[in-house]
């Protein structure tokens, strides 16, 4: 049993200091520019309605099989014949084609996120080249700026 707890205690140890040492804390998240979260929240959008679609269509192909084979049964009840048991993949269906499109709720929410960060207001530090001024002595002079841009 403690052998068990050291091989364990070895693989956790060992796969926290290999988590450590790809992921420092001092990563971070590069920022995208506007057409990049633009396009970004495209891509996502289209995603999250082709989601909605294909699951709501097969929502509503599982409850039409479903309801066509009640009514089916109740129908061969009336002439007392025995009816087949329902097939699950009805079930499966129209189950499938629910959470299917329920999951294309978090696709929206990411895309309008993406979508309200490409509005945002951004704040750099840029090094620009000075080309205004003719002079022959000054052939090119860079000098810091500041940028604030707000997008609407």
């Amino acid at each position: 049993m403690s052998r068990l707890f050291l091989v364990i205690a070895l693989i956790f140890s060992l796969q926290v200091n290999a988590t450590s040492l790809v992921m420092s804390p001092t990563d971070t998240i590069p920022k995208l520019t506007k057409a990049e979260y633009l396009s970004l929240s495209k891509k996502q959008n289209t995603t999250a309605i082709v989601l909605v679609s294909v699951g709501g269509a097969a929502f509503a192909g599982g409850i039409y099989f479903i309801a066509l084979h009640l009514t089916a049964a109740e129908m061969n009840s009336w002439f007392e014949e025995e009816t087949e048991p329902m097939p699950t993949g009805y079930y499966l269906l129209a189950i499938g084609g629910a959470i299917l499109a329920l999951c294309s709720i978090p696709v929206f929410k990411s895309s309008s996120a993406n979508r309200r960060l490409a509005k945002t207001a951004t704040v750099g530090l840029n090094i620009e080249k000075l080309n205004s001024i003719p002079t022959a002595s000054i052939t090119k002079t860079y000098f810091p700026s500041l940028r604030f841009t707000v997008r609407f």
